[in-house]
């Protein structure tokens, strides 16, 4: 599946645009000013509602009964990072992030322009991707990193049954957080895939 754009999620225009323009602004302040800086909750809370949303829509793309995802509790955890990458006089020449895929079930995005893989059995899969500065001006993203609760950790995720069978098999064997996010911190940096290591 990848990267998707969604419409109609409900987190207003003017909160997503006040959270680029915080995040913009905290980067570009004076560092002194930056330590008082403080991020609102709001913008949280709205991204669990969008999560709740995406939690069904996505059980349901998988033919999964509505609620399958919240149960499993794949997303009970969440995470916001704030990035900022400078403007560039040789964009080609810059990247923000060396290329990589994110370690959570879920990320949504938040952009200043325009690990499912394993539940769904390939059917999601995400994305190798890297960032890349821009020379029209600094390029800001919230990233919103949905993951297990840290209670769970030791819970191993696995296909999900009902889209396995003899024909389509489980691809990956059952892997906990606890298995799966030391194993990505070493191994999951400059392009490299780390979900193979856990296919069956």
């Amino acid at each position: 599946m990848g990267f998707l754009r969604i419409f109609n999620h409900g987190v207003p225009f003017h909160l997503m645009k006040s959270m680029l323009d915080a995040v913009r602004g905290f980067h570009e302040q004076p560092q002194e000013l930056k330590k008082a800086w403080k991020v609102t909750s709001e913008y949280k809370k709205y991204m669990q509602q969008l999560k709740e949303t995406l939690l069904e829509l996505l059980s349901e793309g998988l033919g999964l009964r509505r609620d399958y995802l919240a149960r499993i509790g794949c997303m009970k955890g969440a995470h916001i990072a704030f990035h900022y990458y400078p403007s560039s006089p040789q964009s080609e020449l810059t990247i923000g992030a060396s290329s990589h895929t994110d370690a959570s079930f879920l990320t949504v995005l938040l952009e200043s322009y325009i690990g499912l893989q394993i539940v769904s059995n390939d059917k999601f899969k995400s994305v190798n991707h890297r960032v890349l500065a821009r020379s029209v001006g600094p390029r800001t993203s919230v990233p919103c990193f949905f993951v297990p609760a840290a209670a769970v950790r030791d819970k191993p995720y696995g296909a999900a049954e009902q889209l396995v069978s003899a024909e389509n098999p489980a691809i990956y064997k059952a892997t906990s957080i606890r298995q799966y996010f030391p194993y990505y911190r070493s191994n999951g940096r400059d392009g490299r895939l780390v979900l193979p290591h856990f296919k069956i």
